[in-house]
């Protein structure tokens, strides 16, 4: 975790040398036993989206993390992303299967913030959604 503070801490990285903040921030949203550490990082790694390493641990969280504010989190996170498909079927599957409406909203407006049309049919789905928030995402989202 030191080297995670002081990572955060100096957000200029030398010239000619490597940003380390995004595996920093990566490993601890896929290990740490924290669910509000795991939900830091992947806010974090928000500003690293279009990075392959955040976007694939981001992904990874929204799929397998135990907590809903962090699958939460990562998917409000992966709005920032290029479009890739790594992204673009994590944001889909959890907009089509995740138990919570929150986080299938926040796939929904993540998928119509990216814009990638190959998202339409998951957005069009989640049109039957149980949950008010989730239709209102989407429909957004569809239209963005």
């Amino acid at each position: 975790t030191e080297a995670l503070t002081n990572a955060i801490k100096s957000p200029n990285a030398k010239q000619g040398r490597s940003d380390d903040r995004p595996a920093l921030l990566a490993s601890v949203l896929k290990s740490d036993t924290s669910a509000a550490l795991r939900r830091v990082a992947a806010w974090g790694l928000a500003n690293y989206a279009d990075n392959e390493v955040a976007a694939e641990a981001l992904a990874g969280a929204l799929r397998r993390d135990a907590d809903v504010s962090v699958r939460e989190m990562a998917a409000w996170a992966l709005a920032d992303a290029h479009k890739n498909s790594t992204v673009i079927d994590a944001l889909s599957t959890a907009l089509r299967r995740d138990a919570s409406s929150k986080v299938r909203a926040s796939a929904a407006w993540a998928l119509g913030n990216i814009g990638d049309r190959d998202a339409v049919e998951a957005l069009a789905a989640a049109l039957g959604d149980s949950s008010r928030g989730v239709r209102l995402r989407a429909v957004w989202a569809i239209d963005a």
